[in-house]
Parts: C-alpha cells; sequence; structure tokens
C-alpha cells in the first residue's frame, strides 16, 4: 500500500440531511470522493459550509417585525460564537418575500445553485456576488471511472417521496427497454445507472442534475404534492442556464415521446463543464 493512501483527509462539517436518499447522500460521494475532504455531519451551528441540497433557509431567520436595534441584538446572539459560514452549491426552497436576517456573524459565498438564489442573497447580504452557479450534483459524473455502456433506453426517477405511486409503474410498461431508479438504493450505483441510460425522466430534482452531468438529456415529470417546496429550486437550478424548461404533468393523460425528450433538452456541455470547472474550484476558496 503506498503511503499516500495513509493520509488522512482534512475533515469539514457540513449542514445536509443524512437520510437514504441520493440527492442528499451526492454530499458525501462527492465531497469525499471527488473534492477529498471527509465529511463530518453538523447542525446549523457547527457546519463550516453548505453543500447539495436546500439548506439556506436554515441559516436564516425571517423578519417578525422586530426593531432595528432587535433585529442586531439577534443576529449578534445567534452568530457571536459560531464558526464563519461558507455557501457553496447550496440554494432556497421557496419563493418568499419575506425579509431574511442571517444567523451567523461571517457569511462567505463561494457559489450558489442558481440565479434566484444569488439574488436573493444579494438583497440580504446587501452586497453584489460575483459568484458562479450550479448545484454540487453536476460533479456526479467524475464518481465512475472508466467508459459507460449504455443498457438502457430510458431511466424513469420517482423522487424518493413518490416511489410507490403506480403510476411510475405504468410509465415503465410504457417504453421499451426501460428501468425505474430508486433513490433510496446505495447512491453510486443510483448515479451509475442514470449513467446507463439514454434519456431520464425524473420528478426529483438530483436525478435530473446527475443526468446534466452525464449529458443525458431528461425532462423533469410532475405527479404529486408529496415534495418540499413549491418548484423554487427546480427554477433556481435552470435559472443558472439562464433557460426555463418545460415539464410533463403524469396527471395528464399520454407520455413524453424519447424524441420529445431529447429535442427538448436544453442544457449543453459547455455550459455544464464550465460549471463543474467553477465548482470544484470554488469549494476551498472559504475554507
Amino acid at each position: 500500500m503506498k503511503k499516500e493512501e495513509f493520509r488522512m483527509k482534512k475533515e469539514i462539517k457540513v449542514k445536509y440531511s443524512k437520510i437514504g436518499n441520493m440527492g442528499d447522500l451526492l454530499n458525501e460521494l462527492v465531497i469525499e470522493d471527488v473534492l477529498g475532504f471527509k465529511v463530518i455531519h453538523s447542525d446549523i451551528w457547527k457546519s463550516e459550509t453548505t453543500a447539495i441540497g436546500s439548506y439556506l433557509r436554515f441559516f436564516f431567520h425571517e423578519n417578525t417585525n422586530l426593531t432595528t436595534k432587535s433585529k442586531i441584538m439577534l443576529k449578534k446572539l445567534y452568530g457571536q460564537f459560531q464558526p464563519p459560514l461558507q455557501i457553496w452549491s447550496t440554494g432556497f426552497i421557496t419563493y418568499s418575500d419575506k425579509e431574511l436576517i442571517p444567523i451567523r456573524k461571517e457569511i462567505n459565498v463561494a457559489s450558489v445553485r442558481g440565479e434566484l438564489t444569488r439574488k436573493r442573497l444579494e438583497k440580504i447580504l446587501n452586497k453584489e456576488l460575483n459568484v458562479p452557479t450550479g448545484d454540487g450534483g453536476l460533479l456526479a459524473s467524475h464518481l465512475l471511472k472508466g467508459p459507460i455502456e449504455k443498457k438502457y433506453s430510458i431511466g424513469i426517477i420517482p423522487h424518493f417521496r413518490e416511489k410507490d405511486e403506480k403510476r411510475f409503474l405504468e410509465l415503465k410498461e410504457a417504453y421499451n427497454n426501460s428501468v425505474v431508479i430508486d433513490l433510496t438504493d446505495d447512491p453510486l450505483n443510483v448515479v451509475k445507472t442514470i449513467s446507463q441510460c439514454e434519456v431520464i425522466i425524473s420528478s426529483a430534482l438530483h436525478g435530473l442534475i446527475v443526468a446534466d452531468s452525464f449529458g443525458i438529456p431528461n425532462k423533469r415529470l410532475i405527479y404529486t404534492n408529496n415534495l418540499l417546496g413549491d418548484g423554487y429550486k427546480f427554477d433556481d437550478y435552470y435559472s443558472g442556464f439562464n433557460i426555463k424548461v418545460d415539464s410533463f404533468d403524469l396527471n395528464n393523460p399520454g407520455n413524453p415521446t424519447i424524441n420529445e425528450i431529447i429535442d427538448g433538452y436544453k442544457v449543453t456541455e459547455t455550459q455544464v463543464e464550465a460549471k463543474k470547472g467553477a465548482l470544484y474550484k470554488s469549494f476551498t476558496k472559504y475554507l
């Protein structure tokens, strides 16, 4: 065994949801296997950086008609003894016009998920943010080594809160050589299966993002109201590409054809590769 294999990775405290869902567990895979840090799952008070997911809401409080003096005191109370926070790759989860105030004394923005989040943070922090946009899930393609063999014509990905809905099994029957991908399976296997598909349809944001990472045409599905948020995270992600995408509502009759998915795909390989480089570089900016 080589000497460098014994070296300990630098530990970093990260706020994310440690649940059995590929989108959340990408934090561990990407930060450890791609970026080279040891992830320590942390709460909002001890975390050093945000990462993949809609976690910014945890680091800001709504202004509830407090006086200016009270707001200043509240910020000092919450942030005085907390370490600096780096914001990387993260976004908000809902649309809101409520005033937000940070709970950390020092917040440094390295990158954000999309333009919607960047503009909201500019308003909250009262400063211009010239930072890259992109979701850290775009680095998922770096998790796999060697050539990728395509096995499926289409991959169908229900959000993990919709995995038991029969409509997705009906989709599988509607397409030849299809596979339903369970986001609660081993996350690396999920990434690998996505990479083996010619096209992807998904009601989960990170099913779409991982597909983008591999340059796989994809389309968003809408079905139930089980997902958290109001669609902001999807709009935020695509705002970073300066595009709006059409989704397919599974409550309507019919299904999108593979040609429709390919023809309607707007994310380019050039954009994705640029974001991968910017995300990789920006991760250590404030660490």
